[in-house]
């Protein structure tokens, strides 16, 4: 089974990579952990199921593929793709970033002029005030 085939049919259907890799590598500790299969039974089919994130028609697309392909490598194997629903603002930020100077904890440092002393601190109030 080739899992560089698989990622790159999931990355042209906009599937992130991070989540692709979190699903490969969750379904190789499966498998290492099931690697003695039943002894009364030989001819088995195991399914696995992964959650992916439901984007529109891409979704249908690599179902499709992914089923194609398990289907033409992996005889004893059967992949059930789930679809999950998500939030679009899970995907970026809604708020405007605070400006640097508008924020707390900010910590700065101090160098005195005629010496190598400096002073480290943060501040627990923002470190300039908005212009009112």
């Amino acid at each position: 089974m080739s899992f560089v085939k698989l990622t790159k049919i999931l990355q042209k259907n906009l599937f992130p990579v991070h989540l692709l890799q979190n699903i490969i590598n969750h379904y190789l500790t499966l498998t290492r952990q099931d690697c003695n299969p039943p002894a009364s039974v030989s001819d088995t089919t195991r399914t696995f199921y992964f959650e992916l994130p439901y984007m529109g028609p891409f979704s249908s697309i690599t179902q499709k593929k992914v089923c194609h392909f398990a289907k033409r490598s992996c005889n004893n194997i059967d992949f059930q793709l789930v679809f999950s629903s998500f939030k679009i603002g899970n995907s970026f930020s809604v708020k405007d970033p605070i400006p640097h100077g508008l924020r707390t904890g900010v910590v700065y440092k101090f160098l005195f002029a005629g010496c190598s002393a400096c002073y480290v601190g943060e501040t627990t109030r923002t470190f300039f005030h908005a212009p009112t």
